[in-house]
């Protein structure tokens, strides 16, 4: 993940993230959708100010995260079904990619 950040010369200064993203990839190894965590959703009970400021940060780590898996190609793990992961970004600049899937 940090050797295609590096490739794609995102500096890991402009990464401003803070929420989980849910990443579902489609039988073809493609980013199909990305999706932000439930509790990590902005609320508008905490002000609309907050909410605005929050949602648009949120847009913008979305599309900084399909512009990295743009280029992975997972093609070559011969899917039969869609996979679900885990994007996390820590405060350390950090990041995660984990499975939830109990097994």
């Amino acid at each position: 993940m940090k050797s295609e950040i590096a490739k794609q010369k995102i500096q890991f200064s402009e990464i401003d993230c803070f929420e989980d993203y849910q990443l579902i990839f489609n039988v073809n190894g493609k980013l199909e959708k990305v999706k932000v965590s439930e509790y990590d959703k902005p609320k508008i009970s905490n002000g609309l100010d907050f909410y605005f400021e929050d949602k648009r940060e949120i847009r913008k780590c979305k599309k900084m995260i399909k512009q990295i898996f743009k280029e992975i190609d997972l093609s070559s793990f011969n899917l039969k079904y869609k996979i679900n992961r885990t994007l996390s970004f820590g405060y350390e600049k950090e990041i995660q990619l984990r499975d939830n899937t109990i097994y």
